[in-house]
């Protein structure tokens, strides 16, 4: 099967700071995102972010995620290899991680979508809250910072 879309997928939850990467998509100017490049969003993902792995040849996935980090830091991966450097917990909040979901295409031999993670550590995730204090105020810097990741990472083939 050919795949030739690409897109930007934004996991989340309404959980305090899990809805960062909903937060970066919904505030993108739309002149921003290079043409042909769809956007995604999902709550709390499961199988649906299988689906998507599956759909796009190329991808770039914004979450939150537990690195260890001062609350608002953000990490850019033009490749996944924090998959296999870091812990299972520290990648993911949802039901299936990335990291099981990689997993599960490998073993279904089906091939993944070129891949690039930009993370963005959480302060606190309390059930049905805003974003914190501290990601609102950082907020613009992580708009412009992601904005600009993207559109190198699309500008690459």
């Amino acid at each position: 099967m050919s795949r030739q879309r690409q897109g930007i997928l934004a996991l989340g939850s309404h959980h305090g700071d899990d809805q960062i990467g909903w937060s970066l998509l919904e505030q993108l100017p739309p002149e921003s995102v290079p043409e042909g490049v769809e956007l995604e969003w999902i709550n709390s993902p499961g199988l649906e972010l299988f689906n998507c792995l599956q759909t796009y040849s190329k991808l770039l996935l914004v979450d939150a995620a537990e690195m260890g980090e001062k609350p608002g830091a953000a990490r850019f991966y033009p490749t996944p290899s924090i998959l296999t450097e870091a812990p299972e917990r520290e990648l993911s909040s949802h039901s299936l991680s990335l990291k099981q979901a990689l997993e599960l295409l490998q073993a279904l031999q089906i091939q993944p979508p070129q891949l690039a993670l930009y993370l963005i550590q959480p302060q606190m995730m309390q059930p049905m809250q805003p974003l914190s204090a501290t990601l609102q105020a950082r907020f613009p810097a992580l708009l412009v910072d992601f904005n600009q990741r993207l559109n190198h990472y699309f500008a690459v083939q």
